[in-house]
């Protein structure tokens, strides 16, 4: 869809959808929105107060309490920029989480060239080619005379242009 946007001007969701269709379909989408965000704050928070019970022994109404408590601090406090600066800081968190299993579980099938060999020898024995399974980046790397997502990406661009 990023080509449409680009195209359009518009800078949300929202803006392009009331240009595209009308006032009624971006109210829907903002209600639509608005209610997958609260159940998906409340999964998280049902998550986060369920977590810290197991782990540390909090009582679950008091964990849910300070929690809730806290993001409505930097929310009010910070308003979306806190929002946002806290999904950059998880998404480092994730990345720096997962460092030490990508290692680990390098480390156990004895290195990045032992893993290719494996996953070579399973895809020839299952009837595909032998780099089938870990050459996904091959295309990116190599530009996009041999990329179709970049060739797919220039064609909508130019239709969008149009639009």
């Amino acid at each position: 869809m990023m080509p449409f946007y680009y195209g359009s001007k518009a800078r949300s969701v929202p803006e392009y959808l009331k240009m595209r269709f009308d006032e009624r379909v971006r109210a829907l989408n903002s209600v639509a929105f608005a209610v997958m965000t609260i159940f998906a704050s409340g999964i998280s928070m049902n998550a986060l107060a369920k977590l810290l019970n197991n782990l540390l022994g909090w009582n679950y109404n008091a964990a849910l309490l300070i929690c809730s408590g806290v993001v409505l601090l930097y929310v009010l406090k910070g308003g979306l920029t806190s929002a946002i600066y806290t999904e950059v800081l998880q998404f480092f968190m994730i990345v720096l989480g997962f460092a030490p299993v990508v290692y680990l579980g390098l480390k156990d099938v004895g290195g990045w060239h032992s893993m290719t060999q494996s996953l070579q020898t399973v895809a020839v024995n299952n009837g595909y080619a032998a780099d089938a399974w870990s050459s996904a980046w091959r295309p990116v790397l190599a530009g996009s005379t041999h990329n179709r997502w970049a060739w797919i990406f220039s064609q909508w661009s130019s239709a969008s242009a149009s639009f």
